[in-house]
């Protein structure tokens, strides 16, 4: 059986995976609608401790800024991308910082009640993403077969193990 690690968002590792929390957050992404707007899909981020406020006032410079440069017609994305194209510049925000708290209400030890708040928000605000990502064009797409790498701040001393081909990794988080 391969080996299974799960790597939580605020970047500890262990080496079990909890099923039937990856099961919940399965059955709780099927059934959550895909917010509407980016508007909506950030409106109840507050309780994840995202001040929001501060995070819709930047994506909306950035909307006016892309309207007025060309920015998604320089990419190959028509306007009506506008609404995905901001979700996904949401989620690399840093100040204030998205991707760490939306995450851990997924993957933190205590986790919360599914049907919480937090996990809400963070649930309605990743259905967002996840549209957004479906909806990139072909051109988007990563199709090397070559490596591929992603940057972490995590050095693991035992990487060629922990990561060996063949393994299964489950993440509680988009990556």
């Amino acid at each position: 059986m391969p080996v299974v690690a799960v790597l939580p968002a605020a970047g500890e590792i262990q080496d079990a995976t909890d099923y039937g929390w990856f099961m919940e957050l399965v059955r709780l992404f099927g059934r959550t609608p895909c917010p509407d707007s980016w508007e909506h899909a950030v409106q109840n981020l507050g309780c994840l401790g995202v001040d929001v406020n501060t995070l819709e006032a930047a994506l909306q410079q950035k909307c006016i800024a892309w309207q007025a440069d060309g920015f998604l017609a320089q990419h190959g994305l028509h306007e009506s991308f506008m609404h995905y194209a901001i979700l996904l510049y949401a989620y690399t925000v840093q100040n204030p910082e998205v991707f760490r708290p939306v995450n851990c209400s997924f993957s933190t030890d205590e986790r919360q009640q599914i049907e919480s708040p937090e996990v809400e928000a963070g649930m309605r605000f990743m259905r967002g993403i996840d549209a957004a990502i479906e909806r990139l064009p072909n051109s988007f797409q990563y199709t090397s077969t070559g490596l591929l790498y992603r940057g972490i701040k995590h050095v693991y001393d035992d990487f060629q193990q922990r990561f060996a081909v063949g393994s299964f990794i489950m993440w509680y988080t988009l990556k």
